[in-house]
């Protein structure tokens, strides 16, 4: 389940928000329409948060307060505007205890919206090859991604600021998603630099 996970828990899961009942990161363009406010658990209470919408077809990344006071004509726009592909996060989050004391949970709540009917993930080689890409220590170049949930393609130059960034966009793709490595560098389990990378794999 999506979840916000405090650096200090005892292993538990103190700090817990889901966006209504989704309980996945990839949901369906209904399911995601059919949900109504953030879910706060564990006794907390939402003070503040942002949504950000990335759209394809649209440009920039539109930005909507949540709370305290919801940007209803704005909200309801983007809502509408939501096709498979689309990437929502709600940021900036903070919440309160019954004491009124405030906590900054350090993760974000991110969905990312699918068509209602999708092909499910599948254990192929190039799947499980994207996923050991993905925990690569990246250190510079560029990495393209098209296709599937990407209609524009996306451009992703590496850099020590933005691999959070990277991971998402990697969490992304599906099936006849295509990426193109280009003069990538990285490092390996000796932190060693390993490079240059130049291939591209497509999802199947």
């Amino acid at each position: 389940m999506l979840c916000l996970t405090p650096k200090i828990s005892n292993g538990q899961q103190l700090f817990k928000i889901t966006y209504g009942n989704l309980n996945t990161e990839r949901v369906s363009l209904t399911s995601f329409k059919l949900q109504k406010e953030l879910v706060i658990y564990n006794g907390f209470k939402l003070d503040t948060a942002l949504i950000y919408f990335q759209i394809p077809g649209e440009s920039g990344i539109l930005v909507v307060n949540y709370k305290p006071i919801l940007d209803t004509v704005k909200f309801n726009k983007c809502i509408n505007l939501l096709k498979p592909g689309s990437f929502v996060s709600f940021e900036n989050i903070i919440i309160s205890d019954s004491s009124n004391n405030k906590f900054t949970p350090h993760n974000r709540i991110h969905y990312i919206i699918t068509p209602d009917t999708v092909y499910s993930h599948k254990d192929s080689e190039s799947f499980i090859e994207i996923k050991r890409l993905q925990k690569l220590k990246y250190v510079s170049g560029t990495i393209y991604f098209s296709g599937t949930y990407f209609p524009n393609v996306q451009v992703f130059k590496i850099d020590n600021y933005n691999l959070s960034s990277l991971s998402m966009t990697f969490d992304r793709c599906a099936i006849d998603t295509k990426i193109n490595f280009e003069n990538v560098y990285y490092k390996d389990d000796n932190n060693k630099i390993v490079g240059p990378l130049n291939r591209i794999v497509t999802l199947d």
